[in-house]
């Protein structure tokens, strides 16, 4: 093969990478550009009844403590502890100083449509509750913590339950 050829494909083969790589990187730069934000404290209008409640909080050690309660009288008992929360006047200043939430409650319909929402920022001094911003208190962090501890617990149980199962095991007899 002549030398003129080889240079040919070299050179070919290099402006066709270069081409692939900055085609994907327009593809790669799109997507990310195109992709919507995550809005937390969004509510979908068209939700129906509230059938789960999904519960965290972040820990002091920046661990998140997750909760879920799909029972009708827990989630019920969740969402009248929301409703009776005395929210008082909303606050002039409609932003937090952080972004994102230190403890949050969402219900859920069947079809997984928030029906409702309460957010808690700043280490528990303002509360996001369905389009309002108020004071929060120490006392409403603590409950909602108490909520998302209860119902992580019970899952936890059950982890712990399927491996003792696996241990009681009988042996078979080969006989």
């Amino acid at each position: 093969m002549k030398l003129s050829t080889k240079r040919k494909i070299y050179y070919t083969s290099v402006i066709t990478a270069l081409v692939v790589i900055l085609c994907a990187a327009v593809v790669i730069n799109r997507t990310l550009v195109n992709t919507p934000e995550f809005d937390v404290e969004q509510i979908s209008p068209e939700a129906g009844e509230t059938v789960s409640a999904y519960m965290a909080y972040t820990k002091t050690d920046s661990n998140l403590v997750v909760g879920i309660e799909e029972e009708k009288e827990e989630v019920e008992k969740i969402m009248s502890f929301v409703k009776s929360i005395s929210f008082g006047e909303p606050l002039e200043n409609n932003e937090s100083q952080t972004v994102a939430p230190d403890a949050w409650i969402v219900f859920y319909d069947d079809q997984n449509r928030i029906t409702s929402r309460l957010n808690i920022y700043d280490d528990g001094k303002v509360m996001w509750y369905d389009g309002e911003r108020y004071e929060c208190t120490p006392e409403i962090v603590q409950q909602l913590m108490l909520y998302c501890d209860e119902n992580t617990t019970e899952y936890e149980e059950t982890d712990e339950q399927e491996t003792s199962s696996e241990e009681e095991l009988p042996e078979e007899n080969n006989d």
